[in-house]
């Protein structure tokens, strides 16, 4: 399919989304961010790609982490559920928009809103600024989704751009997501304790 055009993207990702993701998702980034404080503690400066109005952004204490949002939607820029400046607006379709470095880098609910002729520029950008990134790119059908792909191929794609999928990694987030204390938090955002993937940058002896 052709590139929607930035300015389709703002009818698509408008404020009455960030509405419907802040109903939906309220609750879900507590569990995740207590799951990255568990398993990834070396962690301290995150970005959040498609982080939408930082509705999982909000969740990580600002005394231990510092997270920037990326996300294509001006509103979501407008109205910030963070404090201002964190978020940045940019078509991560474009090459080289990411200039920081992080030590982890989370794309939840992102991925599939991603149009097929453009997913390995939006790869590049992410495989490039970061050794980890854990992502939910599953086949669930929802609004703006333009490229569902089975659990498999994403394996597959970020292998090309030089990241190993961590199936122990992986499992470790579902089972400490699935814990029934965090039933609440994922009424309405179930698949991410169902299909989060770890990847983590290929080492020279190809681990």
């Amino acid at each position: 399919m052709a590139l929607h055009t930035f300015d389709e993207l703002q009818k698509i990702y408008d404020a009455a989304y960030m509405d419907k993701v802040l109903r939906n998702d309220s609750l879900a980034g507590i569990p995740f961010a207590a799951a990255i404080a568990e398993f990834y503690p070396a962690a301290r400066i995150i970005a959040d790609i498609g982080c939408a109005n930082g509705v999982f952004m909000r969740h990580f204490p600002k005394d231990r982490y510092i997270v920037v949002g990326y996300d294509i939607s001006v509103a979501a820029r407008q109205s910030p559920l963070v404090e201002h400046g964190l978020i940045h607006t940019c078509d991560l379709r474009l090459p080289g928009v990411i200039a920081s470095k992080y030590d982890l880098m989370y794309a939840i609910e992102f991925l599939e809103h991603i149009e097929l002729e453009a997913i390995d520029t939006v790869l590049d950008n992410m495989c490039d600024a970061t050794p980890i990134i854990l992502a939910t790119p599953g086949n669930q059908p929802g609004d703006g989704h333009f490229n569902m792909r089975p659990e498999q191929w994403w394996v597959v794609k970020f292998a090309e751009h030089g990241f190993v999928f961590q199936p122990a990694g992986s499992l470790k987030l579902r089972e400490f997501l699935r814990q029934p204390r965090w039933d609440e938090h994922q009424r309405r955002f179930p698949f991410m304790k169902n299909g989060i993937m770890a990847f983590r940058r290929r080492t020279d002896n190809g681990s």
